[in-house]
Protein backbone atom coordinates (compact mmCIF):
# COMPACT_ATOMS: atom_id res chain seq x y z
CA UNK A 1 0.00 0.00 0.00
CA UNK A 2 1.01 3.63 -0.87
CA UNK A 3 -0.02 6.36 0.98
CA UNK A 4 -0.09 9.73 -0.12
CA UNK A 5 0.11 13.78 0.55
CA UNK A 6 0.16 15.59 -3.07
CA UNK A 7 0.22 19.46 -2.51
CA UNK A 8 0.65 20.24 -5.81
CA UNK A 9 0.05 18.70 -9.34
CA UNK A 10 2.77 20.71 -11.11
CA UNK A 11 6.51 20.57 -10.02
CA UNK A 12 8.83 22.62 -13.28
CA UNK A 13 12.21 22.14 -11.88
CA UNK A 14 16.04 21.77 -13.18
CA UNK A 15 17.47 18.48 -12.91
CA UNK A 16 20.97 19.59 -10.97
CA UNK A 17 22.51 16.17 -9.34
CA UNK A 18 20.91 13.18 -8.62
CA UNK A 19 22.30 10.85 -5.99
CA UNK A 20 20.93 7.45 -7.19
CA UNK A 21 20.00 4.37 -4.46
CA UNK A 22 18.94 1.36 -5.55
CA UNK A 23 15.19 1.62 -4.55
CA UNK A 24 11.78 2.16 -6.60
CA UNK A 25 8.63 2.35 -4.83
CA UNK A 26 6.05 -0.15 -5.55
CA UNK A 27 1.97 0.52 -5.65
CA UNK A 28 -0.14 -1.96 -4.69
CA UNK A 29 -3.49 -1.94 -6.26
CA UNK A 30 -4.74 -3.96 -3.51
CA UNK A 31 -6.79 -1.64 -0.50
CA UNK A 32 -5.77 -3.31 2.18
CA UNK A 33 -2.86 -1.58 4.62
CA UNK A 34 0.23 -4.23 4.52
CA UNK A 35 1.13 -3.08 7.42
CA UNK A 36 -2.16 -4.22 9.49
CA UNK A 37 -3.99 -5.72 7.30
CA UNK A 38 -6.59 -3.06 7.67
CA UNK A 39 -8.87 -2.11 4.89
CA UNK A 40 -8.75 1.39 3.64
CA UNK A 41 -12.08 2.00 3.29
CA UNK A 42 -12.74 1.07 7.07
CA UNK A 43 -13.46 5.00 8.90
CA UNK A 44 -11.23 3.91 11.67
CA UNK A 45 -8.27 2.43 9.41
CA UNK A 46 -8.43 5.65 7.77
CA UNK A 47 -8.14 7.38 11.19
CA UNK A 48 -5.17 5.91 11.74
CA UNK A 49 -3.31 6.46 8.02
CA UNK A 50 -4.36 9.73 8.57
CA UNK A 51 -2.65 10.64 11.76
CA UNK A 52 0.48 8.22 9.88
CA UNK A 53 0.97 10.12 7.36
CA UNK A 54 0.91 13.84 9.29
CA UNK A 55 3.14 12.32 11.99
CA UNK A 56 5.63 11.21 9.59
CA UNK A 57 5.41 14.24 7.45
CA UNK A 58 7.04 16.06 10.28
CA UNK A 59 9.31 14.03 11.17
CA UNK A 60 10.79 13.99 7.72
CA UNK A 61 10.42 17.64 7.60
CA UNK A 62 12.51 17.89 10.14
CA UNK A 63 15.00 15.23 9.00
CA UNK A 64 15.61 17.42 5.81
CA UNK A 65 15.88 20.59 7.68
CA UNK A 66 18.74 18.45 9.66
CA UNK A 67 20.66 17.71 6.14
CA UNK A 68 20.27 20.95 4.71
CA UNK A 69 21.66 22.39 7.78
CA UNK A 70 24.75 20.02 8.22
CA UNK A 71 25.69 20.57 4.70
CA UNK A 72 25.56 24.27 4.94
CA UNK A 73 28.10 23.80 7.93
CA UNK A 74 30.35 21.94 6.15
CA UNK A 75 29.60 18.52 8.04
CA UNK A 76 29.06 16.39 4.99
CA UNK A 77 31.08 13.65 6.47
CA UNK A 78 29.94 12.99 9.48
CA UNK A 79 25.86 13.22 7.50
CA UNK A 80 27.54 10.56 5.56
CA UNK A 81 28.33 8.14 8.51
CA UNK A 82 25.38 8.99 10.34
CA UNK A 83 22.31 9.74 8.21
CA UNK A 84 22.66 7.44 5.51
CA UNK A 85 21.18 4.16 4.97
CA UNK A 86 23.42 1.07 3.98
CA UNK A 87 21.92 1.37 0.63
CA UNK A 88 22.73 4.44 -0.22
CA UNK A 89 26.65 4.20 1.21
CA UNK A 90 27.05 0.80 -1.56
CA UNK A 91 26.22 3.13 -4.24
CA UNK A 92 27.78 6.28 -3.26
CA UNK A 93 30.88 7.21 -2.14
CA UNK A 94 31.84 9.53 0.52
CA UNK A 95 33.65 11.85 -1.60
CA UNK A 96 31.31 11.94 -4.28
CA UNK A 97 28.78 12.25 -1.72
CA UNK A 98 30.78 15.85 -0.31
CA UNK A 99 31.53 16.72 -3.57
CA UNK A 100 27.94 17.48 -4.22
CA UNK A 101 27.02 19.16 -0.48
CA UNK A 102 30.12 21.57 -0.98
CA UNK A 103 28.46 22.47 -4.63
CA UNK A 104 25.14 22.81 -3.22
CA UNK A 105 26.83 24.62 -0.26
CA UNK A 106 28.58 27.28 -2.19
CA UNK A 107 25.61 27.75 -4.67
CA UNK A 108 22.79 27.78 -3.27
CA UNK A 109 23.71 28.46 0.41
CA UNK A 110 21.54 28.07 3.76
CA UNK A 111 18.04 26.30 2.97
CA UNK A 112 15.75 29.43 3.73
CA UNK A 113 11.92 28.05 3.64
CA UNK A 114 10.58 24.88 2.27
CA UNK A 115 6.94 24.20 1.20
CA UNK A 116 6.16 20.07 1.30
CA UNK A 117 4.63 19.46 -2.44
CA UNK A 118 4.41 15.28 -2.19
CA UNK A 119 5.14 12.49 0.53
CA UNK A 120 4.67 9.11 -0.43
CA UNK A 121 5.01 6.78 2.57
CA UNK A 122 5.47 2.87 1.45
CA UNK A 123 5.18 0.18 4.02
CA UNK A 124 7.95 -2.58 3.71
CA UNK A 125 8.63 -5.56 5.50
CA UNK A 126 11.17 -4.68 7.79
CA UNK A 127 10.00 -0.74 8.01
CA UNK A 128 8.86 2.41 6.15
CA UNK A 129 9.88 4.34 2.91
CA UNK A 130 9.24 7.32 2.11
CA UNK A 131 9.67 9.28 -0.82
CA UNK A 132 9.21 13.42 -0.51
CA UNK A 133 9.39 16.03 -2.50
CA UNK A 134 9.60 19.94 -1.58
CA UNK A 135 9.84 23.52 -3.30
CA UNK A 136 12.65 25.20 -1.23
CA UNK A 137 14.24 28.80 -1.31
CA UNK A 138 17.32 29.02 -0.70
CA UNK A 139 19.81 31.73 0.00
CA UNK A 140 20.95 32.08 -3.44
CA UNK A 141 17.93 30.81 -5.20
CA UNK A 142 15.04 28.66 -5.26
CA UNK A 143 14.68 24.94 -6.35
CA UNK A 144 13.49 21.40 -5.34
CA UNK A 145 14.06 19.01 -3.10
CA UNK A 146 13.57 15.07 -3.66
CA UNK A 147 14.64 12.86 -1.38
CA UNK A 148 13.70 8.92 -0.03
CA UNK A 149 13.63 7.66 3.61
CA UNK A 150 14.19 4.62 5.33
CA UNK A 151 12.66 4.54 8.72
CA UNK A 152 14.81 2.04 10.78
CA UNK A 153 13.62 1.76 14.41
CA UNK A 154 12.67 5.36 15.04
CA UNK A 155 14.89 6.85 12.90
CA UNK A 156 14.66 8.16 9.73
CA UNK A 157 17.88 7.40 7.17
CA UNK A 158 18.99 9.09 3.50
CA UNK A 159 18.50 6.60 0.57
CA UNK A 160 18.05 8.93 -2.07
CA UNK A 161 18.93 12.87 -2.51
CA UNK A 162 18.12 14.96 -5.52
CA UNK A 163 18.51 18.78 -5.51
CA UNK A 164 17.23 20.55 -8.47
CA UNK A 165 18.02 24.58 -9.23
CA UNK A 166 19.39 26.66 -11.65
CA UNK A 167 22.51 27.41 -9.97
CA UNK A 168 23.55 23.95 -9.45
CA UNK A 169 24.14 23.70 -13.34
CA UNK A 170 27.14 25.23 -15.46
CA UNK A 171 25.34 25.01 -18.63
CA UNK A 172 21.56 26.47 -18.80
CA UNK A 173 21.07 24.35 -21.83
CA UNK A 174 20.94 21.71 -19.75
CA UNK A 175 17.87 22.45 -17.85
CA UNK A 176 15.19 20.12 -17.39
CA UNK A 177 12.02 19.83 -15.64
CA UNK A 178 10.71 16.97 -13.70
CA UNK A 179 7.70 15.81 -14.84
CA UNK A 180 5.58 12.53 -13.63
CA UNK A 181 4.09 10.35 -15.91
CA UNK A 182 1.67 7.44 -16.00
CA UNK A 183 2.78 4.85 -18.53
CA UNK A 184 1.66 1.41 -19.21
CA UNK A 185 3.02 -1.17 -21.56
CA UNK A 186 6.40 -0.19 -20.24
CA UNK A 187 10.12 -1.88 -19.15
CA UNK A 188 9.61 -1.93 -15.28
CA UNK A 189 13.12 0.40 -15.15
CA UNK A 190 14.39 1.37 -11.59
CA UNK A 191 15.77 5.36 -10.68
CA UNK A 192 18.83 6.13 -12.78
CA UNK A 193 18.02 4.16 -15.88
CA UNK A 194 18.26 5.75 -19.57
CA UNK A 195 14.51 4.86 -21.63
CA UNK A 196 12.72 6.34 -24.83
CA UNK A 197 9.39 7.74 -24.37
CA UNK A 198 6.95 6.62 -26.65
CA UNK A 199 3.31 6.79 -27.59
CA UNK A 200 2.00 3.53 -28.00
CA UNK A 201 -1.18 4.95 -30.14
CA UNK A 202 1.39 4.64 -33.08
CA UNK A 203 2.17 1.21 -34.79
CA UNK A 204 5.06 1.15 -34.59
CA UNK A 205 5.51 3.16 -30.97
CA UNK A 206 6.51 6.63 -32.07
CA UNK A 207 9.46 7.89 -30.06
CA UNK A 208 8.47 10.83 -28.51
CA UNK A 209 12.15 11.48 -26.93
CA UNK A 210 14.80 9.28 -26.64
CA UNK A 211 17.54 8.80 -23.71
CA UNK A 212 15.99 10.55 -20.44
CA UNK A 213 16.83 9.73 -17.37
CA UNK A 214 14.65 8.36 -14.84
CA UNK A 215 14.53 10.06 -11.60
CA UNK A 216 11.79 8.01 -9.50
CA UNK A 217 9.11 5.16 -10.48
CA UNK A 218 5.87 4.22 -8.63
CA UNK A 219 4.79 0.60 -10.48
CA UNK A 220 1.64 -0.82 -9.64
CA UNK A 221 1.63 -4.21 -8.41
CA UNK A 222 -0.72 -6.53 -7.85
CA UNK A 223 1.39 -7.28 -3.64
CA UNK A 224 2.92 -5.36 -1.76
CA UNK A 225 5.70 -8.36 -1.85
CA UNK A 226 5.96 -8.82 -6.05
CA UNK A 227 7.90 -7.01 -8.24
CA UNK A 228 6.52 -5.67 -10.97
CA UNK A 229 7.06 -7.76 -14.26
CA UNK A 230 6.92 -6.35 -18.43
CA UNK A 231 4.37 -5.05 -18.99
CA UNK A 232 4.56 -2.66 -16.22
CA UNK A 233 2.18 0.10 -15.79
CA UNK A 234 2.78 3.06 -13.35
CA UNK A 235 4.21 6.55 -12.88
CA UNK A 236 7.45 7.00 -13.95
CA UNK A 237 9.28 10.53 -13.50
CA UNK A 238 12.03 11.73 -16.06
CA UNK A 239 13.48 15.19 -16.52
CA UNK A 240 12.86 16.25 -19.73
CA UNK A 241 13.62 19.71 -21.46
CA UNK A 242 10.77 22.04 -22.32
CA UNK A 243 10.26 21.11 -25.91
CA UNK A 244 10.16 17.49 -24.65
CA UNK A 245 7.52 18.45 -21.60
CA UNK A 246 5.30 19.67 -24.16
CA UNK A 247 5.30 17.05 -26.70
CA UNK A 248 3.89 14.30 -23.89
CA UNK A 249 1.65 16.50 -22.23
CA UNK A 250 -1.91 15.67 -23.12
CA UNK A 251 -0.99 11.76 -24.36
CA UNK A 252 -2.94 9.37 -23.06
CA UNK A 253 -0.60 6.37 -24.28
CA UNK A 254 2.85 6.43 -23.23
CA UNK A 255 4.91 4.41 -22.58
CA UNK A 256 8.89 3.98 -21.38
CA UNK A 257 11.42 1.45 -22.63
CA UNK A 258 15.27 1.39 -21.87
CA UNK A 259 17.18 2.81 -24.66
CA UNK A 260 19.68 1.30 -26.49
CA UNK A 261 22.70 2.72 -28.06
CA UNK A 262 22.24 1.99 -31.69
CA UNK A 263 25.96 0.42 -32.50
CA UNK A 264 25.14 -1.60 -35.96
CA UNK A 265 27.85 -0.57 -38.26
CA UNK A 266 26.75 0.56 -42.31
CA UNK A 267 26.89 -1.73 -44.78
CA UNK A 268 30.46 -1.62 -46.58
CA UNK A 269 30.24 0.06 -49.96
CA UNK A 270 31.23 -1.87 -52.84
Amino acid sequence: MRITHHKSSDVAVVIAFVLLGVLGCMESDSPKDSRNGARLDDPESSDQVIGDLEASSDEISSVVDAIFRSINEGKAETLYETATAPKFREVASLNAFKSICERVQSRLGTLLSKQSSRLDLNPMADGIVASASFQAQFEHGAGTIFVVLEKQGDEWLLLRLNVNAPELLDDPTQFRKMVELFVEDSDPVLPGSSVDILDTAFKPPKAIAESVSVVNVRWKVTDPSSQPQFPARGFVTIGLTKDQAIAVKGVQTLSVRRHVENTSQPDDLP
